[in-house]
């Protein structure tokens, strides 16, 4: 899942360089996002987020913080330690699925 988060008049957003056209919140995609896992528990999603900075930096605390604010979000993320990376089916039943 690609994602362009940008400062949108201050406010995080998920949108393609261009603010109030098509955006979408972060807590409806992390709230969807959280829905897909539970209607299909053997899926796996991979989250590339680019920051769009032509409008204004970026928070990366404020968007760690409104994942935390979708409850289940943070439990299912998958945080690599440096070590060998699980197999698929690992994160899986660990419930790990949010890389």
């Amino acid at each position: 899942l690609s994602l362009d988060v940008c400062n949108c008049n201050g406010i995080l957003q998920f949108c393609h360089n261009v603010c109030d056209l098509g955006e979408r919140m972060p807590n409806e995609v992390f709230s969807n996002t959280v829905q897909f896992l539970t209607d299909f528990p053997s899926e796996v999603i991979v989250l590339f987020i680019e920051a769009s900075i032509d409008r204004g930096p970026i928070s990366w605390t404020e968007l760690y913080n409104e994942m935390a604010a979708v409850d289940g979000f943070v439990d299912m993320m998958y945080v690599h330690d440096g070590g060998q990376w699980p197999t698929m089916r690992e994160m899986v039943q660990k419930n790990s699925r949010i890389v």
